[in-house]
């Protein structure tokens, strides 16, 4: 996709991120899907694990979890505050606490319809807020997964993503011209890129699990 029509897509999903409606709509799939896996993954490990057959749990799996989930806590040697700075750590909870900003399906589409500089600045300036509070709620979702799938190797790579793109996004400067949109909208793409595997790697994790459990 072209710079300038990730610009054009940009305006779109800056509220499609909030909405979480982002992967239904055409228009910005191919380009921004990531931005509808951060809306969409607080239930993405659960969709999973309900296709993959944990929809209920029998007393005695729920015993094989529990273990599972104790042994996982016992072994989990990538803990967040190990890998990160203390002071990012700490600026990601604090950002965990805050309010996720909802927008409408019909604002999305109109507010993206025909954009111009004003709305793509907008847009920008919402996405740089916005999505630093939306990661860190995927961090701490990805933290507090149960049956210990959040110890595993693939959903601690996700949840990594999600701390780096958190960090890279909070150190950007203020958007104040169109010359910090086009560097932001640069920054978005790779942080798309970065996002790209997130519910194959999730799946994988999930699958590890059900394996173990069904042991």
């Amino acid at each position: 996709m072209s710079h300038s029509a990730l610009r054009r897509a940009t305006v779109v999903v800056g509220a499609a991120a909030a909405a979480g409606v982002a992967a239904k709509q055409p228009y910005i799939t191919p380009a921004l899907s990531y931005l509808a896996l951060s809306a969409a993954a607080k239930g993405a490990a659960v969709a999973v694990g309900r296709s993959a057959g944990f929809a209920s749990v029998s007393p005695v799996s729920a015993n094989r979890a529990s273990a599972l989930t104790a042994a996982a806590a016992a072994t989990n040697t990538r803990k967040l505050a190990d890998m990160f700075s203390k002071e990012l750590v700490d600026s990601i909870y604090r950002s965990s606490f805050k309010n996720q900003t909802g927008v409408s399906l019909k604002y999305m589409m109109d507010f993206g319809a025909q954009p111009i500089q004003r709305q793509l600045m907008m847009s920008s300036q919402f996405l740089h807020k916005e999505l630093p509070v939306r990661f860190a709620h995927r961090v701490a979702e990805l933290e507090n997964l149960p049956f210990g799938l959040s110890s595993k190797e693939q959903v601690q790579t996700v949840r990594d993503w999600y701390v780096e793109s958190y960090d890279e996004l909070k150190k950007f400067p203020e958007i104040t011209s169109m010359a910090d949109e086009s560097k932001f909208t640069d920054m978005i793409k790779g942080i798309m890129d970065r996002h790209n595997n997130v519910v194959p790697m999730i799946a994988r994790g999930v699958l590890e699990l059900k394996l173990e459990m069904a042991k």
